[in-house]
């Protein structure tokens, strides 16, 4: 990581792009040459920003012999985000068709509609799709449980993710349905046998966030969004890059963003115009910041997103995003995913708590004093 201190007003600790070659042995006390890091695939960007974090903590294929415990979580954790990815990849265009077949049919896909489709070339669909949902349709026509298509694929996705929730339970000898079942009635007000399984989902992610923090030996920030901007800039200066949560990046915008004409250590700078137009509907999103910079009145962070790669060999392959400090504020979320707005639109934070919040988190390298 590189630390610059541009002037008393501006800081940034940008992360090395690509990723510690994990074929090379791994020592608590030496640095690794670099490799490509591809971009996030799947859901799982809370995955993706940790290991933004961790860097040089990240262990690979050769560990050393004190770092055995925290490869057994690291092949766990890795395991569980690969076979996300594949159960993604494999029903969620079940999902998208479904919920296309019911915009082109101007109404919900039932089962009576779905046996009649499946007597049809479904020429609506492309070549590539029809097989996919020739497929959703057969195992849906085959099943009593559901009576829309959406529903059925949507439940489908949801418990084959779940069940891969407890498998990593499982390899980690963790209760992480027991620790979701308590976190319930905080979150839902009711107990767990009367969430729907979303809910649960929900919570089994917000348990496996927890897990990964634990193993990773993260430690909570003490910036709060409440604060004044100089707070944050002073944690990232002693702490490093910070991982925040919420509304954020291309998962809030259906434009792209905008190339801004400066550069920051070689490496591009893009933002979102400010009235670029918002998706009706996001989910929150992992992010890392790596810069603060205050100029007059107003106060602008820097974040780089697990979504793009980058390659050692090409300091522009490591994109970094702008963002107002206000824009901050509107859009994050506590770490364990809460988001209160008033009922002007103004945002709702919890309350501070000294040394430790909930809105962002760090993993101590070399520390930094003043």
């Amino acid at each position: 990581m590189s630390v610059q201190q541009l002037n008393s007003q501006s800081a940034f600790c940008l992360p090395l792009p690509g990723k510690p070659n994990p074929f090379e042995p791994s020592s608590p006390d030496s640095a690794r040459s670099r490799v490509v890091q591809k971009g996030q695939t799947g859901d799982d960007c809370s995955y993706y920003a940790l290991q933004i974090l961790r860097d040089e903590r990240r262990i690979g294929k050769k560990p050393h012999e004190s770092q055995m415990k925290e490869r057994e979580c690291e092949i766990a954790f890795s395991t569980h985000r690969k076979t996300m990815t594949r159960i993604t990849a494999e029903l969620q265009p079940q999902v998208d068709l479904a919920i296309e077949l019911s915009r082109s049919q101007g109404t919900p896909c039932t089962k009576k509609i779905a046996a009649a489709l499946l007597t049809l070339k479904m020429d609506q669909f492309l070549p590539a799709s029809r097989e996919i949902a020739r497929q959703a349709l057969k195992d849906f026509c085959a099943q009593n449980k559901f009576d829309v298509l959406t529903s059925y694929t949507e439940n489908a996705l949801r418990e084959a993710k779940m069940k891969n929730n407890i498998q990593l339970f499982v390899s980690l000898k963790v209760p992480g349905l027991k620790l979701a079942d308590a976190l319930a009635p905080s979150y839902f007000q009711k107990p767990w046998e009367e969430l729907t399984i979303d809910q649960k989902e929900i919570l089994e992610e917000n348990v496996i966030f927890s897990i990964q923090q634990q193993a990773y030996q993260t430690q909570s920030s003490s910036w709060h969004p409440d604060q004044p901007p100089d707070q944050l800039l002073k944690q990232l200066q002693m702490h490093g890059p910070h991982l925040i949560k919420g509304i954020i990046g291309h998962e809030a915008y259906e434009e792209k963003p905008i190339k801004l004409e400066k550069t920051i250590e070689g490496r591009d700078v893009f933002t979102w115009d400010p009235n670029a137009k918002k998706k009706p509907f996001s989910k929150f999103h992992c992010v890392v910041l790596v810069g603060v910079e205050i100029e007059n009145s107003e106060a602008f962070v820097y974040y780089v997103d697990p979504e793009d790669g980058s390659d050692p060999s090409d300091i522009k392959s490591q994109k970094i995003y702008r963002m107002s400090y206000e824009v901050l504020k509107s859009a994050i979320a506590s770490l364990n995913g809460m988001k209160m707005v008033a009922k002007d639109g103004t945002p709702v934070f919890q309350e501070e708590s000294g040394e430790s919040n909930n809105y962002a988190l760090f993993i101590s390298h070399n520390e930094k004093t003043d």
